[in-house]
Parts: C-alpha cells; sequence; structure tokens
C-alpha cells in the first residue's frame, strides 16, 4: 500500500508539473516593427522606439575627402608682408645704384582662387631724390651750383635719397636740407630743367595671404531601433516611430474572403465547337487586409480543389482564364514571412466562391 501510494504521488507531481510548464509557456511573438499587425491579429503590443545616427566633423586644406562631406569653408591668413617700389624710374637715374636695386620691385597683385586668396592695400610713404653733380667743382655762389638730372661727361657724380617727407623748395632752384654725406652743401640741388624727375614718389603694398579652410563632415549608420531614448546631443539625429509585435501564429485565424465583385471578360474567335474551346479570363477583386505581403488563390473545377491551380498577387485584382461554360470554385488565404525568417505564415482559406462561366 506505501508503494502505491508513493506511485501515485509521483505521478501526480509528475502531471502538475506538466500542466505548470504549459501554463508558463507564452506565444511566439513577432519581432517589433512599425508596420501595423494584420487586423484581428491577437496579442497586439505596441512601444516608442528610437535609433540614431553621429555626424563626425574635422577640417582640411584639401579640396575633397573620400567619404566626406564638404560643406563651406572659411579663409585662414597663411602669411603677409610688404613690398616698397617705385612705380617708374626715369631714365636719367642710376640702375647700378643701391636705390634702384632696391626700389624697382613690382608690387603683389591680388587674387583670388578656390584655395588661395591675396589681398592688397597700398599707400604712399614717401619720395626719392636724385641728381648728377660735378664732383665737388663749384661756379660762384654756392647756391648756383649746377646739377643735372642725366649722366654726361660734366655730370658724373650720382648722388639719391629716401626721404618720408618731401623737402621744402628754395627759390634759387633747390630743395632745402643740409646733406653733408652727398655734395657738402646747405642745399640739395636738382638741377636746371629736372624739377620734376629729381622728385619721384614711393609706394608701399601691403599684402594679406590666406588659405581656404574647409569643413567636412560625416554621418555614421543608424543604430538599432530600441525603446531606449538615446542622449540627445548638438551632432546627434534621433528618429522616432511607433512598433508593434504580435502573436506570430495568430494570423492563422484571421479568415479572409473575395470581394463578389468581378468581370469577365470574352475572348474574339470563330464560332461553333472551337469558340466553346476559347478561354476567358475572370478579373477577381480581393478584400486586402492589413499587414500581409500578399495571398494565394486556389480554384478548381470541383469544391474538394482536387488539381486546383493557383495564383500568387499583392495587388487588389488579379485576373485568371478559365474555360467557358464551367463552373469554378475559388478560394483564397494571406500571407506574411515569419519574424527573422523567409518562411511563410497563412490565414484560414477563406469560404470557397462558386464561379459560373456562362459565356
Amino acid at each position: 500500500m506505501k508503494i502505491k501510494g508513493y506511485l501515485f504521488l509521483t505521478v501526480a507531481l509528475f502531471m502538475m508539473t506538466i500542466l505548470f510548464l504549459q501554463s508558463e509557456s507564452k506565444a511566439v511573438m513577432t519581432s517589433w516593427n512599425a508596420e501595423q499587425p494584420p487586423e484581428g491579429a491577437k496579442g497586439v503590443e505596441k512601444r516608442t522606439e528610437y535609433r540614431f545616427r553621429d555626424k563626425s566633423t574635422q577640417t582640411s586644406y584639401s579640396t575633397s575627402l573620400g567619404g566626406w562631406t564638404q560643406a563651406g569653408g572659411s579663409w585662414v591668413a597663411s602669411g603677409s608682408g610688404q613690398v616698397d617700389y617705385v612705380s617708374s624710374f626715369p631714365s636719367g637715374f642710376e640702375a647700378r645704384s643701391g636705390i634702384y636695386q632696391y626700389y624697382n620691385r613690382a608690387p603683389v597683385a591680388p587674387s583670388e582662387t578656390a584655395t588661395n586668396k591675396t589681398t592688397v592695400s597700398t599707400s604712399h610713404i614717401g619720395y626719392i631724390y636724385y641728381h648728377w653733380c660735378r664732383n665737388g667743382t663749384y661756379y660762384g655762389n654756392q647756391k648756383n651750383r649746377t646739377v643735372n638730372g642725366v649722366y654726361t661727361d660734366k655730370f658724373w657724380n650720382f648722388h639719391a635719397f629716401f626721404t618720408s617727407s618731401p623737402l621744402g623748395w628754395d627759390s634759387k632752384g633747390a630743395f632745402y636740407g643740409d646733406l653733408p654725406q652727398h655734395c657738402n652743401d646747405t642745399y640739395w640741388w636738382i638741377g636746371y630743367g629736372e624739377g620734376v624727375a629729381a622728385n619721384i614718389p614711393v609706394y608701399r603694398c601691403s599684402y594679406q595671404q590666406y588659405k581656404k579652410l574647409f569643413k567636412y563632415h560625416k554621418w555614421s549608420k543608424y543604430s538599432d531601433w530600441s525603446a531606449s531614448a538615446p542622449v540627445p546631443g548638438s551632432n546627434r539625429e534621433i528618429q522616432k516611430r511607433i512598433a508593434y509585435r504580435y502573436e506570430e501564429d495568430s494570423i492563422k485565424s484571421i479568415a479572409p474572403s473575395i470581394v463578389t465583385t468581378y468581370t469577365v471578360k470574352t475572348s474574339t474567335g470563330k464560332s461553333g465547337k472551337n469558340a466553346a474551346k476559347k478561354k476567358v479570363k475572370i478579373r477577381l477583386k480581393m478584400m486586402i487586409i492589413r499587414g500581409f505581403k500578399g495571398y494565394q488563390i486556389q480554384y478548381a473545377t470541383n469544391k474538394k480543389m482536387k488539381k486546383s491551380k493557383s495564383i500568387w498577387g499583392k495587388k487588389k485584382s488579379v485576373a485568371i482564364s478559365v474555360k467557358r461554360k464551367k463552373i469554378y470554385y475559388i478560394r483564397v488565404r494571406y500571407y506574411k514571412n515569419k519574424s527573422h525568417s523567409k518562411q511563410k505564415v497563412f490565414s484560414k482559406w477563406s469560404k470557397i466562391k462558386r464561379l459560373s462561366v456562362k459565356k
């Protein structure tokens, strides 16, 4: 009796364990998706999901970077300088002098390309005075000393100097200025008829150089959809959606139907026996149920659907070829793919519809 009682208790515990495990088993749910569940699906759940991508940025002096998108740029100073110059020296100026060698330069020209730019400003900074004298031989009073603007066999000693301010003019034909380093005289003589040539303006070209620093950015791939809201940032793009899931096998209980309206199109042909053998097309209008990927139509000439033919479709209407003066039986079912699989899950078959092709 004790053994029988023990066996009974063991069997009872085993059965209770099975029932408990069955009660704890859960229905297989589809994966979360933005597509709304099929009408009639069971166990539907929904939630808000997020995904994001981040933008990386950098700068470069290159006009292009592989995999990066250029988004404008800015000029960055890369150098500067100045050039002091004379626009044009008179023909009598001594080309071998140090002053000529220094000021006989071309100014920098402004320019701009896609990658480099030079800006220029010009200002007047002073004068150059020069003459040819007799190498210290005087004629009469010092103020009547003769000089010339060009070299000759009598005037062969060249003098020149730069000053930022013009010299004062004396009515006797000389500029004020004590320049003992040149002619050892109280005045700077310009020579008869050479006043213009002896006064040469000097200019300063100041320039600034720039290089274009281009801005680039690129986006990372989107993250997977998640119910956790990501941390926002200035270089982060966040997208939001409503996602659904439902019991995957629940769509097997959904029963679709074929809309009753249809059109019969007769084909042209010869009259007589051959005309009866001609096929016609029946266009069926389908009831599209949300959430399914497509449908399968079966049709046959018997209710048991033996030797039936199938047509797969996704559009609201479909045409099938049938023979004249025949009765056809048609049914339809819908399908969608399982989560993470190409395997199809089908709904129930619709009620069989009887169609009579009279013509």
